[in-house]
């Protein structure tokens, strides 16, 4: 937990720390509903667990997609509390034995949102720092008995490419996990503590975006 606090409190360092700029759409009091969302067909790191990858290797019948709806609320200008409640879903089949495994996880949670540069007319850049409690469940495919369950605590660090569309449309490009913290394994990606990412490699990999409408 103390690893947790203190991305929290850097990044609330963060706010004071980088020049501020205004823009009527992330006003203080506004109120945005929309969420993020990621699918994949091929996610090499899913893989294996506690393995490493064979250079002949070749992955089959290998999906993940996750829906993540979220609320933003504006407590200071280009600063939103964020909340979320969602779900990760993979399937694919695992090297080191050939199973074929579904894992779902449940998550609610929340965090912090700013908008920190703008880039050129209607292109901002924003980092959102957040915190989830995460119900994981992974099974086999063809054995629902084999199963294996976990509740657990992640934190994460996002990049966001944010793009204003007008009549109150915000399209955004999510670098997901710059930095990220999980308390126990399984998880989806099977680590434990924090780990700084690829997020360009990632994001290939295994692409996010978001999209949210301005309701005040």
């Amino acid at each position: 937990m103390k690893i947790i606090f203190r991305f929290f409190f850097i990044f609330i360092l963060s706010l004071f720390s980088i020049k501020s700029f205004s823009q009527e759409i992330f006003k203080k009091g506004s109120f945005f509903v929309g969420g993020d969302f990621g699918l994949s067909f091929y996610n090499k790191d899913l893989a294996y667990i506690n393995q490493q990858t064979f250079s002949n290797y070749e992955l089959d019948n290998a999906l993940r997609f996750s829906l993540l709806p979220k609320i933003n609320y504006g407590v200071l200008e280009n600063t939103f509390i964020t909340g979320h409640l969602g779900l990760d879903y993979s399937n694919y089949k695992r090297q080191t034995d050939g199973l074929s495994l579904v894992g779902t996880n449940y998550k609610i949670g929340g965090g912090l949102k700013y908008y920190f540069i703008q880039i050129i007319e209607s292109i901002y850049l924003s980092s959102e720092l957040g915190m989830s409690y995460n119900y994981y469940r992974i099974k086999q495919r063809n054995l629902p008995q084999e199963k294996q369950n976990q509740n657990y605590i992640s934190a994460y660090f996002d990049v966001n490419i944010d793009l204003d569309l007008g009549e109150r449309w915000l399209f955004s490009i999510t670098f997901k996990d710059l930095i990220v913290y999980n308390s126990q394994t399984p998880n989806p990606k099977h680590e434990k503590g924090m780990k700084f990412n690829n997020i360009f490699k990632d994001f290939i990999r295994y692409p996010h975006f978001s999209v949210f409408y301005k309701f005040l």
